[in-house]
């Protein structure tokens, strides 16, 4: 599905690269409260550069965001960034998440271009990439904690097509469309949900987060990228319970390719049952 859109997605170590298509134009909304970035200020819809090259999502919490210059490199070998006067400059918003305690990985410049090297339309979910060390359910202690990944969703109406990308490594559990639990804090094989609904919250701090990346090819400014990244709150809520705790870091971007005009109001619904089924896919193993 993405070869509709001319996304690529590729995996090196964990961490993720999406290459953007041409004049691709994003912005982002942050619920987090202790994010780990780059470059989102350039995002926000005041700011005057429009488009962005490529987006960064790895693990290592801060360590990662090295693998920033090695994708950045690789683009500057393909001529692909913000036309300067001067220079070409490739705009490269990056983010993390915390999986220490999972992994133990030292990152390297080189991880994110060679991420770019592997970069195609196919899609690989689960523990792949900056999911390898992702894990959900922490609500009741790291020591109940489930596997989380990378999730992936797409779904197309008539010449629309919406996807999305999620990282979920939550502080909450998974949960179907009927409320089931799919995967969250569990003792000896039973989800601690089912009969200790969040009673006794033990936490560690700034270590979890969950990661959305929606690709389309709607028409939209990069004020509407943002209106549609913080209306697309409510499709993570869906599925993950609870969300945007004091201890997470989310983050949530759009990409607009620019080619379908759509009705604003519809591809803000079609958004958020895209992203839910996206994090519910690192559940179920399969998407569409």
């Amino acid at each position: 599905m993405l070869n509709k859109i001319g996304f690529k997605i590729g995996h090196y170590s964990n961490c993720s690269v999406i290459i953007c298509p041409e004049n691709t134009v994003g912005s982002y909304y942050s619920l987090g409260y202790a994010p780990g970035s780059r470059e989102l200020e350039l995002l926000k819809p005041d700011k005057t550069v429009n488009i962005v090259n490529a987006i960064l999502l790895t693990g290592s919490s801060v360590f990662g965001l090295i693998r920033a210059e090695g994708v950045i490199k690789f683009l500057v070998e393909n001529n692909v960034g913000y036309k300067t006067p001067f220079k070409t400059i490739p705009i490269v918003p990056s983010a993390v998440i915390y999986d220490f305690g999972v992994l133990d990985i030292s990152p390297k410049l080189e991880d994110g271009y060679n991420a770019c090297m592997s970069a195609g339309y196919d899609i690989t979910i689960g523990k792949v990439g900056v999911g390898m060390g992702a894990t959900v359910g922490k609500w009741a202690g790291f020591e109940y904690k489930d596997e989380g990944g990378l999730g992936f969703y797409g779904y197309e109406y008539k010449d629309l097509v919406v996807c999305c990308v999620s990282v979920v490594n939550s502080v909450g559990d998974i949960v179907g469309r009927d409320g089931r639990i799919l995967k969250g804090a569990k003792k000896d094989n039973s989800f601690l949900a089912q009969s200790l609904k969040f009673r006794s919250i033990r936490l560690l701090d700034n270590t979890n987060t969950t990661l959305i990346v929606i690709l389309t090819n709607a028409k939209l400014s990069k004020l509407e990228c943002y209106k549609l990244s913080k209306r697309s709150v409510y499709g993570v809520c869906r599925a993950i319970e609870p969300a945007f705790t004091s201890y997470d870091g989310d983050i949530i971007f759009t990409l607009s390719k620019g080619e379908v005009d759509f009705d604003f109001e519809d591809l803000c619904e079609i958004t958020n049952f895209v992203v839910s089924e996206s994090i519910r896919s690192v559940a179920q193993n399969k998407f569409s």
